[in-house]
Order: C-alpha cells, then structure tokens, then sequence
C-alpha cells in the first residue's frame, strides 16, 4: 500500500478517535448526529489535505487542535478550555505513539527511521495506531470525569504538565525519527521510551487527582447545602408554626371582628377595618407547596417581598418532576428570575403608577420537559429592548458588574441541555426554560 494513501486513511482515523472522546457526553438526538456527521466530513477532509501538503507533525498538532476547539465548540457546545484539555490529552497520545513506535523500529534494526525503506514506515504507523486506539479506549472513562465547565486553575493544573510532555516526547521523536547522531545505543533509546511513559503516566495522575480534589469540593459544598437546606427548612416551619398561631388568634377574635362591622353604619369605616383584616390574612396565605421544601422557604419570601411592594405574585409550581436537578441550580434559576419580575414590577410601578403590576411563575412537567415560565408586567421602554434584541437590559446604574444572574441561570439552562426563550407576547415580559427530562 502507498505511505501516503496510509496516512490519509490513519489521519482520518485519528479524527475520528478525536470525535469519540469529544462526542463521549453528547446527548443521542438526530440533530446532534447530523451535526456530528457533517464536523466529521470537514475534519477529514482538512486532515486529508494537510497530510497532501507533506507538512511537519508539529503543522498536524496545530491542525487537530483548530478541528478540537471549533467542533468542541461548535457541535457539542462545550467551554474552550475543556476542548482545550481533551486535544491535549488527544495530542499525548500521538506523540507517545510516536516515541514508542520509533523505538520498537530502532530496537528491531539499530536504525533510524529515516535510513529505513517505506514498509518500516508502514510498520511504525500502524503501531502508532494501535497504541493510539489503546490510549483513548483506555482513558475514555478517565476523560469523562473532568467537568466541562472549569476554573482556569483547575485548568491550568492539566494542562500545563500535558503540554510539556507533548513537547518533550516530541522533540524525542523528532530525534528519533531523524537524527543520526543523538543516540549511540539501544538503551539510550530504551530510556527515552521510558521517559515517554513517565511523562503520559505523569499527566493521566494529574487528570485523577484533579478528580478526586474536585469530589471533595463537591462533597464539601454538598455539606454546606444540606446544613443550609435543613437551616432553611427549620425557619420556614417555625414561621409556618408561628403563623399559624396568628391564624388561630384571626379565628379566635372573628367574632368580635363580625360584632364590630355589624355595629358600625360608616361604610368607609367598614371597609377600611376589612382591609385590614384581609392584609393580615395575605400574609398567611403567602406560603407555597411545590414539593421542594428548599425552594418553598425561597418562593414565600419572594412572595412576601411582592405583598410588600403591592405587587401580585401568583405561583403555580410542581417541582417534585425536577429531582434530577440540583437545589442550588434551581435556586439559582427560580431566585434570579423571580428577582428580575419583582425589580421590573417596581420600577413600572413608579414610570407608570396605577397600572397593575403582576407577576406569574408556572413551573412543571409538560409533555416529556421540566418547564419554568416567568411572566410578569414591563415597562414600554423596556418592551421596545427586549423584542429588538431578544435579550434583557440590566436597569442598575453600573452595567459592566451587572446582568450575571441571567447570564447565571443561562449557564445552567446549558448545563442540563436545556434551552430558554426570552420574549414579549400580551403587554407581559416572559422567560421561559425548558429541560429534557
């Protein structure tokens, strides 16, 4: 067979390998396979292009990390830096291979491979394949541990002792490959062969240790959630038993209340001594029952700080459907959204005072998705933004360190392969997110 018709084929498998890790987590839908075709038909046919211009490994290294970053990116939507980490580890592999294959052919024929005829060259790239294959089988298990959303000191902690084993086993290959003067012996090359398994095996730690540094922040955060969740759970029923002391105390006095309306003849008397009483009858009826106690205590004292502004907080939730999802991410999202509504409503209640201002978050399963939907009223102004540019304008005076908590909530909305709507229908601003179950 021609080498070079070989290393066409082999290039392209390679992507293909590359494909595999980054495609490992992809969601099985029909849109995400089309797509993944189509990435693949690109990267092979740069690859097969790149391999026809005859250029250096090092011009091939480049060339699959462009085909890593922009189909990462791309097709499966992950951060560039987790991209970054799989065509590292990727790249590892290659020039592991390399360095191995290089000194199975030297220690077979005390030769470099350069001085060797075509069949050693076929020889050593189908080595090379191989241990490639292997590596990625391998340590496909060991890739999907490491989060795809990561802080740039976790990865930095990868990639830096990856990167310098790329280039060192590259620079040995290199020699290996070309010189005919660097080694004088088989155990030197045998050295060198080890060193590469020490580099590759020196990274894959780091990768675990990595994983292991993260479960344990996990573990740790996981703590601080639970103790804060039974803390949040504890107020809510001691405010829940306290006002139902209050009701009993309404219940108790709602005779005399009704002997003293019947007594009086001044209507504004009478309906000012009934709104008094249905304001402290509000705030009992303020609690809400989603099945999540966690975010019940987050949704009353939403609704207490909405009868406090005179705005109208209607809830209509089931969150038992949302068990897959974090506490904190659903706090993050309902908090955040439910917070926007309120400080919409509050500025629309001083540009345009007497219009009412209501609020309305519906939130469960509907036919097959997890669905949060937010309306609330919206000042014209404002209106006119978000049907413009689909997006909504942060009404804080110092906008460069405002607008996190919707880029927050789109973040996890992402993160669960979810997709949200932002739009203006009927006079009401709406959200709207919906998660696959």
């Amino acid at each position: 067979m021609n080498i070079e018709i070989l290393k066409d084929l082999f290039s392209a498998f390679n992507i293909i390998l590359l494909f595999y890790i980054l495609g490992e987590r992809m969601e099985k839908r029909v849109t995400k396979k089309l797509r993944l075709v189509l990435g693949l038909v690109i990267a092979i046919m740069l690859s097969i292009i790149e391999n026809s211009l005859h250029t250096h490994i090092i011009y091939s290294f480049i060339s699959i990390t462009i085909i890593s970053l922009s189909a990462g990116r791309i097709i499966w939507k992950y951060s560039l830096k987790y991209c970054f980490i799989i065509n590292c580890i990727f790249l590892s592999f290659i020039s592991l291979a390399q360095v191995l294959a290089c000194t199975i052919e030297y220690i077979q024929t005390e030769k470099f491979l350069l001085e060797l005829p075509d069949n050693y060259q076929i020889q050593m790239l189908i080595m090379s394949e191989i241990i490639i294959t292997i590596g990625v089988l391998i340590s496909v298990k060991l890739i999907r541990k490491i989060p795809t959303q990561i802080n740039t000191l976790n990865f930095v902690t990868i990639v830096i002792p990856n990167l310098i084993s790329i280039i060192v086993m590259l620079l040995l290959g290199d020699k290996l490959y070309y010189s005919t003067y660097m080694f004088t012996n088989i155990e030197s090359v045998i050295t060198i062969m080890l060193a590469g398994f020490v580099l590759i095996i020196g990274s894959m730690c780091n990768v675990v240790l990595l994983e292991y540094y993260l479960n344990a922040k996990q573990i740790e955060s996981e703590k601080k959630l639970q103790l804060k969740e039974m803390s949040l759970q504890y107020d809510y029923y001691v405010r829940l038993e306290r006002d139902m002391d209050g009701v009993r105390r309404i219940a108790h006095d709602i005779r005399n209340h009704l002997e003293a309306l019947r007594g009086s003849n001044d209507e504004k008397e009478k309906e000012e001594y009934i709104g008094s009483i249905e304001n402290k009858l509000d705030r009992y009826e303020s609690y809400c029952n989603t099945g999540n106690a966690f975010i019940d205590s987050i949704l009353h004292r939403k609704k207490m700080d909405a009868i406090e502004q005179g705005i109208e907080l209607k809830i209509l939730a089931d969150l038992r459907p949302f068990a897959n999802m974090k506490n904190e991410d659903l706090c993050v999202v309902i908090s955040n959204i439910l917070d926007n509504a309120l400080r919409e409503c509050e500025l629309r209640k001083k540009e345009e005072p007497g219009k009412e201002n209501l609020i309305q978050l519906r939130a469960g399963k509907f036919r097959g998705f997890l669905s949060i939907v937010c309306e609330n009223s919206i000042r014209k102004n404002q209106a006119k933004y978000v049907v413009s540019s689909r997006e909504i304008q942060t009404t804080k005076p110092d906008k460069s360190r405002h607008g996190y908590g919707i880029k927050n909530v789109k973040n996890i909305v992402r993160k669960y392969g979810g997709e949200y709507s932002i739009q203006v229908r009927d006079g009401m601003f709406c959200f709207s997110i919906i998660v696959p179950l």
